[in-house]
């Protein structure tokens, strides 16, 4: 029985180390500088980032964003074929559907 004051626990994707797709979403679209869409992979705690054209401060700024969470590194890419294999590029857009209470 649900009562109204009731919790739930949030489902979504979560990596095997931790992270969800909001947190890796969250850290990257902060960022101006990378392209639109949002690309990236995860190999374990490693997070690859499609960043296009050499920005020299990203990584610095990155990494400075994504201190604690469950990450050993980030590595900038230039394409999605760059990634690492097996891994799929993700490329979600921001979510706005609960924003404007559909």
């Amino acid at each position: 029985m649900v009562t109204p004051y009731s919790t739930f626990r949030v489902l979504g994707r979560v990596s095997p180390c931790g992270l969800t797709t909001r947190d890796v979403l969250d850290l990257l679209q902060a960022e101006h500088a990378l392209p639109p869409p949002t690309r990236y992979a995860l190999d374990g705690h490693l997070l690859h980032v499609v960043a296009g054209k050499h920005d020299p401060g990203l990584l610095g700024r990155l990494e400075e964003r994504a201190h604690g969470l469950p990450l050993t590194g980030i590595v900038l890419a230039e394409t999605a074929e760059d990634l690492p294999a097996p891994c799929r590029p993700r490329a979600d857009l921001l979510e706005l559907s609960f924003e404007r209470g559909l």
